[in-house]
């Protein structure tokens, strides 16, 4: 029986998933690829804040939070600081880098929007 499971899957790359380094089993196309790059990036984050060591929390831009949440009329980000869902969620765990990257398709929302 293969990684699979013995499963068609047609149309997708047969990629066993993994997670934090364990073999999840899961059979994932290759648009996951993303996403599980980026859940092993919150778990060593997370292993990290467990240990004490955030120093992405204290570097970096501060949160464009203006204290306005709610989700503008279209539902794909809020209304006063421009930021989607998963970017308001994951904003505390993002490196500089990541944080300056969101901070620049934050001031092109602004744009379409005027």
């Amino acid at each position: 029986m293969s990684e699979t499971g013995g499963r068609d899957v047609s149309g997708s790359a047969a990629v066993s998933g993994s997670l934090g380094g364990r073999r999840t089993g899961v059979v994932v196309d290759d648009g996951s690829q993303a996403l599980e790059a980026r859940a092993r990036r919150l778990a060593r984050r997370s292993a990290k804040l467990a240990r004490g060591e955030a120093p992405w929390q204290r570097a970096g831009p501060a949160s464009p939070c203006v204290k306005v949440c709610r989700f503008a009329d279209h539902g794909r980000w809020c209304a006063g600081c421009y930021r989607t869902a998963g970017e308001i969620r994951d904003w505390p765990i993002l490196g500089p880098g990541e944080r300056e990257e969101i901070l620049r398709v934050i001031a092109r929302r602004r744009l379409e929007e005027d």
